[in-house]
């Protein structure tokens, strides 16, 4: 646009240094014109064919519009109200959705400080929330450098983020929440009283429970590994049994461990391959593990990942029913290895022997306000490219075909004059 604006200058210059030559005449009557002043020919600084000129400079104007995709829409809202959630929440929307429409009101004043009622609520699924929310704020970027290029009424963009009570790591959080410049408000997806309860519940008591390994074999290593570990509540890890046999009673947590094969809900892995190491409680212990099981979700039980491989995928996990809580763990570990007994394997050790319902990280705290305020989408425009796309689309094509038929009138205007 910048360019069609500059040769429309230089058309309008040239003009001005057009100067229309007076006819010349066979017989000049000069010399019966009395003495006098006389007048010569001069340049003005007028631009002479001004109906061509307004072609022209029409003409280039239009073309410049459409290539600098022009877009004509009607005002839309100063603010977005971005909310982004874990692509697994859609089921039970409504029972987070109320929290969210209750934190919109309109902003007395200074409407750049809070979410405005007439904000657009535009909600925004995202994989991986549950493991780390930092996905969420990743796919928000994303989505506010879209708004941002797509629509240039938008003013501001203001940031909710749906998390539930505890998730894998909160690492990806700290690392991307410096790139969203303005406040982020969080809403939890669960309530975290049973969490709550089952801390307190831990904290209240000493540590004065061993951890109780039931295995026939006298070198093995989960033995060795859990030898000093004293818990809050009785933790008995069976290794002999399988299938399982051995339920939870009481306060009694219960983890299948088997020396031999894995427990239920893992299926064989056909061909087997290998792992670099195990996560829990955001520390990883590296090794190198064969696998010959794979983990498969049951949907008709409660259960949540404990310990997860590197690439993934679930090692452990916790299951509650009826109130009693049991753990199922796949790791093949060699016997005699000390693999477990260094502080690599600290946060296998804490998950597996901790309360029910305290292996994740909590996400409280993570939000900075109930009314956070929103982000300058200038700041987003910066960042992100800006489509050249016009909108709606068809304008591009009907301003370059106006650009034509302009210059196709000034071709035929300028030919009769010439003929005349």
């Amino acid at each position: 646009m910048g360019v069609a604006v500059a040769a429309a200058l230089v058309i309008a210059a040239l003009h001005l240094l057009s100067v229309r030559q007076p006819p010349t005449l066979w017989l000049p009557t000069a010399r019966f014109v009395e003495a006098g002043d006389a007048r010569a020919v001069a340049r003005r600084p007028r631009p002479n064919d001004l109906l061509l000129l307004a072609l022209r400079i029409a003409a280039l104007l239009l073309a410049g519009a459409a290539l600098a995709g022009a877009r004509c829409h009607a005002g839309g809202p100063g603010g977005v109200h971005l909310v982004v959630a874990d692509s697994t929440f859609r089921a039970d929307s409504a029972v987070w959705w109320p929290a969210i429409a209750a934190g919109t009101r309109n902003a007395p004043g200074d409407r750049s400080s809070e979410v405005a009622t007439d904000d657009v609520m535009q909600v925004v699924w995202s994989a991986g929330v549950r493991t780390d929310p930092g996905a969420a704020l990743v796919t928000a970027q994303r989505e506010a450098s879209r708004i941002a290029a797509s629509d240039a009424a938008v003013e501001r963009i203001a940031l909710t983020v749906v998390l539930p009570a505890q998730v894998r790591s909160t690492r990806g959080w700290q690392a991307w929440r410096a790139a969203w410049p303005g406040d982020v408000r969080v809403i939890p997806h669960e309530h975290p009283s049973a969490r709550d309860a089952a801390l307190a519940d831990s904290s209240a008591g000493r540590m004065r429970f061993a951890v109780a390994v039931r295995s026939s074999l006298e070198d093995d290593p989960v033995t060795a590994a859990f030898a000093d570990v004293r818990t809050a509540r009785p933790v008995v890890i069976e290794r002999d049994s399988l299938p399982e046999t051995m339920v939870s009673q009481g306060d009694t947590i219960v983890v299948h461990w088997p020396r031999v094969g894995a427990p239920r809900g893992w299926h064989p892995r056909t061909p087997a391959d290998s792992a670099g190491g195990v996560a829990a409680m955001e520390v990883a212990l590296i090794a190198p593990f064969v696998r010959a099981y794979r983990h498969e979700a049951d949907s008709t039980q409660r259960e949540h990942p404990l310990v997860w491989w590197t690439d993934g995928e679930v090692a452990a996990v916790e299951r509650t029913t009826d109130g009693r809580c049991t753990r199922a763990v796949y790791l093949p570990v060699t016997a005699g290895s000390d693999q477990l007994q260094g502080a690599a394997a600290a946060g296998l050790r804490t998950a597996l022997t901790a309360p029910c319902g305290t292996t994740l990280v909590s996400t409280e705290g993570l939000g900075d306000s109930s009314m956070a305020r929103p982000a300058a989408a200038d700041q987003f425009r910066r960042a992100g490219s800006v489509s050249t796309r016009s909108e709606p689309w068809w304008l591009t094509p009907l301003l370059l075909v106006a650009a034509l038929s302009l210059l196709v009138v000034e071709q035929v205007m300028r030919r009769r004059e010439v003929s005349a």
